[in-house]
Order: C-alpha cells, then sequence, then structure tokens
C-alpha cells in the first residue's frame, strides 16, 4: 500500500513557495514601473532580473497558490501562459528573429542591460529554466499518467538555479563563471529554486518528495540526513572561500581542511545512518518476533501466499492442524500443502485475490491433513504502490462448532416457527389470544388473533387498556376493571368473565380473561401476561346444559323411585328428592351407606357393587334400606347401569332403587299361606293313611 498522501505541510510549503514568488516578482516588476533599478537588483551587481522573466515569476507564483488551495484550473492557465512566455523567448534564441515582446515592458528604462545580448530579453539558462517549470505546472494540475516527471522537471531547475546562487555565495567567478556567463540575476536564481520547491511539493507522490514523506524509516532518514548533506558541505566551502578571502588560508590548505572535515562529516553521517538502520533491524527483529508470538497465538491459520502461490509465511497453528512445522511449509506450493481437492474449492478466490480484491467466504474443506473443517476464510491482497499484487494474507478459521452450533440454531428455530404456527392456529381454532400489558405506558401488546376475537371494525386495534374497556359491557366493566388494576397494583393472577359489544356487529361476546403479573426487566418494572377467550359458545352450551339438568332433575324427581348418579369410583354425584325424603340425606351424604342399610344385606350388598364395578358389569341388588320417617328397613330392587367413553373405561354409573317392599312382603305370605297349605295337605293324608292312629 501506498504510503504517501498529501499533507497540510506540502499545502503550506507550495503556499508560501508561492507566495514568495507572487511578492517578489511583483517587487521586481514594479522596479521597472516605478524606474527604480534597486528592486530589480537585490544584491546591487548590475544585473536586473529581466520584466518577461517577473511575469512568468508572478505567474508561477499564482499556479502554486492555486494548487496549493486545489484549484488547479488556476494552476493550468498560469502553467499554459508561463509555457507561452518561455517558449516564445526560447523561439526568439532559436530563430534569432525578434517578436517584439522583449521591450515594451521596459518602459524605455536605459539600465538592467549588464550582460544581457537583447535588451528586455531573459537569457537562455532563464529560458530553460522557465519553460521545464511552465510544463511542470501543466502536468502538476492534471492527472495525467506522466504526472510524476514535473518533479523531475523540477529537479533540473532548482539544480540550475543552485548552481547560480552557490556562485553568488561563494563569489568565485573562476568555480562558478557559468551563472556570470549566462547571466541570471540573484532574485531570478532564488525565485526559480522556489518555484522548484513549490513544485516538487505539489507532487508528493513523486520522488524525491515520495521518499521524505514516506512514513517509515527510510523517510526518517531521508528527513533528518538531507538537510545536513546540503547544509554542511555549503557551509564548509564558504567558510573555506571566506579564510582565503581574509588572508587566513592558502588554497592548498583550505582545500585539505574542507577534504578533512568533509570526510569527517561523511563518516559522523554514515555512522549515524548505519546505527540508525541497526537500531530500526533490531526493532523489525523484536516487532518480527511480537507478530510471530501473536500470530502462532490464534488459533487460526494465518499465512502469506506470493503471486506464484507459495508459502512465505505460516504461523504455529498450522502445525496443530496439520501436524508440520511452518519451516517445512515455507515456498511449499498451496497446492501441495492442503491437498487438490482443497486447492480446487479455494482457486476462484485465489485468483481474485491475486487480482487486487479483498476475498471472504466459507466452505466446508476436506483438508489433507487434518480432515473436514467448515472454515471461515479471508483472503487480504498484498497490493503495492504500482498496483502490482505481489501476494495475499490468508486467514483461515476453523468455525466447525460454530457451524454446527448454528445449524441446530437453525434447527431450533424452525422448530420454534412451526411450535408458533401451531400455537397461533391453535389459539386461532380455541378463539383465544395471547396478550401483554405495560401499566407504566398502557400499552397493549397481543397476538394479531386478538382484533378479530374482539370483532374490530378493520383497520382498527386495541392498543391500549384505555381502547379496551370501552368495549366492555357497561354492567361488567366496573368488576373487570377492578381485578385487572389490583393485579396490575399489588401482583399475583385473576380470572375476569365479562360481555363485550362487538364493534363490528354490536353483537354480543363473552369473554374470559385470565390474567397474571410479574417483574422484568433491567428495573423490575410490572408487567400484566395473559390470554383472552370467546367462551361465548362455551356459555350458550353450559346455558343448555343447565337447561337440560334442570330437565332431568325435574324428570328425575317426578320419578317414584330413588335415583341416583355416581362417578365411576362410586362416589354420588347426584340423588333426586325421592332419596333426600326417604333417608333425610343429600348426595353429599351417601358416602357411607352402613347405617341405612340393613345389616344383614350390607355384606352382600358391598360385594355385588364391587364385584360390578370391577368388571363394569350391571349391579342388580336387593337390600331392606332403612326409612327416616319411622326407622323402618324396607326392600328396594337396586339396578346400576355404567356408561363408558371412547376407550371403553367407565366414567358413571346410572342407577334407580325401587321401593319392593310391599311386594316383598306379599311374596313372604304368599309363601307362608302355600307352607301352610302344604303342611294341612301332608296331615290330611298321613289321616287318611292311618285313620286309626292315635
Amino acid at each position: 500500500m501506498n504510503r504517501i498522501a498529501e499533507t497540510p505541510l506540502n499545502r503550506r510549503m507550495a503556499f508560501f513557495a508561492g507566495l514568495y514568488a507572487v511578492l517578489g516578482g511583483s517587487i521586481s516588476l514594479a522596479g521597472w514601473v516605478l524606474d527604480v533599478s534597486r528592486l530589480t537588483d537585490w544584491n546591487a551587481s548590475g544585473i536586473s532580473i529581466q520584466p518577461n522573466a517577473t511575469l512568468c515569476v508572478i505567474l508561477c507564483g499564482t499556479a502554486l497558490l492555486s494548487l496549493s488551495a486545489n484549484r488547479s484550473r488556476i494552476g493550468l492557465v498560469c502553467g499554459v501562459l508561463v509555457l507561452f512566455i518561455a517558449g516564445l523567448t526560447g523561439l526568439e534564441w532559436i530563430s534569432a528573429y525578434s517578436f517584439g515582446v522583449d521591450t515594451p515592458l521596459m518602459f524605455g528604462r536605459e539600465w538592467g542591460r549588464k550582460g544581457v545580448v537583447f535588451p528586455g530579453r531573459m537569457g537562455p539558462p532563464g529560458t530553460f529554466c522557465w519553460t521545464l517549470i511552465g510544463i511542470a505546472l501543466i502536468v502538476s494540475s492534471r492527472q495525467y499518467r506522466f504526472r510524476r516527471w514535473a518533479a523531475a522537471l523540477a529537479l533540473t531547475t532548482m539544480a540550475a538555479s543552485a548552481l547560480s546562487l552557490i556562485g553568488y555565495l561563494y563569489g568565485v567567478d573562476r568555480l562558478f563563471s557559468l551563472p556570470y556567463l549566462t547571466i541570471i540575476a540573484l532574485q531570478t536564481s532564488t525565485f526559480i529554486f522556489a518555484v522548484s520547491i513549490g513544485v516538487i511539493v505539489s507532487n508528493p507522490e513523486s520522488a524525491p518528495m515520495s521518499m521524505l514523506a514516506d512514513q517509515g524509516e527510510a523517510g526518517r532518514l531521508a528527513r533528518r540526513a538531507l538537510p545536513l548533506m546540503l547544509i554542511v558541505p555549503v557551509a564548509v566551502e564558504f567558510l573555506r572561500v571566506k579564510g582565503q578571502q581574509a588572508g587566513l588560508i592558502d588554497s592548498g590548505l583550505g582545500t585539505a581542511l574542507v577534504s578533512l572535515i568533509l570526510i569527517g562529516f561523511l563518516a559522523v553521517l554514515m555512522w549515524w545512518v548505519l546505527n540508525a538502520v541497526r537500531e530500526r533491524e533490531q526493532e523489525l527483529a523484536a516487532e518480527s518476533r511480537q507478530r510471530r508470538l501473536i500470530t502462532d497465538a490464534v488459533p487460526a491459520l494465518i499465512s502469506y501466499i506470493d503471486a506464484e502461490g507459495r508459502y512465505q509465511f505460516n504461523n504455529k497453528t498450522y502445525q496443530d492442524w496439520f501436524g508440520q512445522e511452518p519451516e517445512e511449509l515455507k515456498g511449499r506450493a498451496l497446492r501441495d500443502a492442503v491437498g487438490r481437492e482443497v486447492f480446487e474449492l479455494a482457486k476462484p478466490h485465489i485468483e481474485a485475490a491475486l487480482a487486487g480484491k479483498r476475498v471472504e467466504f466459507e466452505a466446508e474443506m476436506p483438508f489433507r491433513f487434518g480432515g473436514a473443517r467448515h472454515v471461515h476464510v479471508v483472503y487480504v491482497p498484498d497490493v503495492g504502490p504500482d498496483e502490482t499484487v505481489a501476494g495475499f494474507f490468508a486467514l483461515v478459521t476453523d468455525i466447525s462448532e460454530r457451524r454446527k452450533n448454528e445449524l441446530e440454531l437453525e434447527t431450533r428455530e424452525r422448530s420454534a416457527r412451526r411450535d408458533e404456527a401451531r400455537l397461533k392456529l391453535t389459539l386461532t381454532t380455541a378463539r383465544m389470544a395471547a396478550w401483554e400489558y405495560d401499566p407504566e405506558t398502557d400499552e397493549i401488546y397481543h397476538t394479531k388473533n386478538l382484533d378479530e376475537l374482539y370483532g374490530l371494525l378493520p383497520g382498527t386495534s386495541v392498543r391500549s387498556a384505555a381502547q379496551g374497556f370501552p368495549l366492555v359491557h357497561p354492567e361488567d366493566v366496573a368488576a373487570h376493571r377492578a381485578l385487572s388494576s389490583r393485579v396490575a397494583t399489588e401482583g399475583g393472577s385473576y380470572r375476569s368473565v365479562f360481555r363485550l359489544i362487538r364493534p363490528i356487529d354490536g353483537q354480543i361476546a363473552w369473554i374470559e380473561e385470565r390474567g397474571y403479573a410479574e417483574r422484568s426487566g433491567p428495573n423490575g418494572e410490572m408487567r400484566l401476561r395473559g390470554i383472552v377467550s370467546d367462551i361465548s359458545e362455551r356459555r350458550k352450551a353450559e346455558e343448555q346444559l343447565r337447561d337440560s339438568e334442570e330437565r332431568l332433575r325435574v324428570m328425575a324427581d317426578a320419578m317414584p323411585q330413588i335415583v341416583y348418579v355416581a362417578d365411576a369410583n362410586g362416589k354420588v354425584e347426584f340423588v333426586n328428592r325421592q332419596w333426600i325424603d326417604y333417608t333425610g340425606q343429600s348426595n353429599a351424604q351417601t358416602a357411607d351407606l352402613s347405617p341405612l342399610v340393613h345389616p344383614e344385606d350390607l355384606g352382600g350388598m358391598l360385594r355385588q357393587w364391587e364385584d360390578a364395578r370391577a368388571h363394569g358389569t350391571t349391579l342388580h341388588t336387593e337390600f331392606r334400606l332403612k326409612r327416616k320417617s319411622d326407622d323402618e328397613y324396607r326392600w328396594f330392587l337396586t339396578r346400576a347401569v355404567p356408561t363408558r367413553d371412547g376407550d371403553a373405561h367407565v366414567v358413571r354409573w346410572y342407577g334407580t332403587s325401587t321401593d319392593i317392599h310391599d311386594r316383598k312382603m306379599a311374596e313372604e305370605a304368599l309363601l307362608e299361606t302355600d307352607r301352610q297349605k302344604d303342611e294341612f295337605l301332608a296331615t290330611l293324608a298321613h289321616e287318611l293313611r292311618n285313620p286309626l292312629a292315635p
């Protein structure tokens, strides 16, 4: 990844370089306009900056100011104008033809012509530098692919101007005669130098700014060493020249001293650089160890694969998964390490990563070693500054357990959805709805079928208790409100049965509401939850049942026999009026019959009853039962018939007891008459056979 980016420092440097050029160029041009030669010759050497050069300076400064403010279009226009002026001047030098553009801005001044071949015309070196700077500004203002050449052009012009500046600084014509042969004014050299720096810093992605702005160790070393490398030699040479001019040292001694100082300086500089490199190497080694420890501690495969598909780094987890040391895998082809089948599965994703795309996917991988695993894979391409992909980083996490849990969760969710659907169907079929109520906000949350259950109009819904209570029948609303309010305040549970007026048709519906209160949430807020049921049909059936039971009771009471109903275990549930009148006991007092049944009949009767109940057969027995009015035991014929459910289990006994005492007595009297008749006939027969017997 490119670590170079335009920073506020770049913008400030470009801004100040442009500001210096605009102000300096304007001052120089003002010297020509106001006839003040000193403004065009800052070091009073008699060499003035030419008027057309001042225009190039002002335009270049304006271009740098616009580039620092991200106004590239203005920079482009200024660059084109600079190129036009310098190019036209260059064409004059090449063709030896004057286009008449040199003298208009001189305003007829006779000064400022020292070393100038053609008055008002900048020299060939200046023309060359401004031409290159104009091209560099044009390129810097556009997104051309060869924009990187702008910095190279600026370096060329900066070197030319630096040569002139050094000549002026040292004042040595023999060593630096080129500037004086070509006649470049001092301020012209400073303007070219400043504008060149401005162009360089406006292209931070190109050398040398790419190196100076680099956030790595190379950038730090460059930023520290470059100022010393530029300043120290110039300063040492300047001192040598001044020492010779003052007569303190001769030429040989000066040269020797300069050589020794520069050797010492370079040695110190090299030592400092080497020491910084060694410290950085130690830091990198420590960081590498730390990264190794961190990656080895991660329970996932971490690796780097180069563009040829070979491992260059593997963490310790590879040994845990595959039993191979990371060193054994380094340099091995990915296909050989993971197996052909896994490689074919991952191949499309690998190709995408090597194409510069970040890839993330999940799949079940049958690894060559370690068996099949469900993995989550991330490929991150290693894209260089030139957009080439050197390889990619791979992070492979075993999610087999997570996937198993997800599948279990999905199964549970499907089951929950089925249960919810069944519950919804059950509630709908049973004409029931579930609800939850927040007393603090008076909000009601309920299943969708509650609105239908309440017979609401389309598009309406019960969302609060304030909306629900008006639907309750006026005669029932007070009791219902009191029950629910008490539970909402005190807790507990409640059951409320009330009538509800259905808005959709005005019909009365019987509703049963059951609710309970509990505290939930982070602050223990009270919540009411429950269900409501439409019990209209049940209520109607209960009324019909009560009517039917009443008719049956009347019929049973009208019968002369004793009628009773008992459950499967023989517990009496109902007796008619005849039983109560005869025995004086209600059905609740009939659990023990021993005080009522004649002692001689009790045992036999109980045995017959237990036998019938055990086998589910009809009971048919006779026994004597005490009458309350006179304590007389009277004979009764008892018959009990079982009823069964769908599984043939006895659920209830229906029986009758008929008073057969008079018939029983008549039968006994008849039997006694027959016995007496038989005795008489027997005596008569005996007498007839033995008439003379005493």
